[in-house]
């Protein structure tokens, strides 16, 4: 009885993250996550951070695409594409 309740258990977690994972690669979902994950940073900073699209990979983690800071209305950093987590 109870290998019955964690396997229910785990097809359960393993069918979530899977759903997660799909609606994770919607535009919709990204907008709404960019615009979640910058108001937390710039509530957080002196400066604004700003980037075009934030993608969560499987297999780099966070994914910044063209990530800007600024600060006093002067760029600080600039990059191409910032990663975070594992490469």
């Amino acid at each position: 009885m109870l290998f019955l309740w964690f396997y229910r258990i785990t097809g359960g977690l393993t069918i979530a993250a899977g759903l997660f994972v799909l609606v994770a690669q919607t535009g919709t979902f990204r907008e709404w996550f960019r615009d979640f994950a910058l108001e937390l940073a710039n509530d957080a900073l002196l400066g604004r951070i700003e980037v075009s699209d934030i993608r969560l990979d499987i297999f780099r983690g966070i994914v910044l695409e063209y990530p800007r800071l600024t600060a006093d209305n002067t760029t600080v950093t600039g990059l191409s594409v910032r990663r975070k987590g594992a490469v």
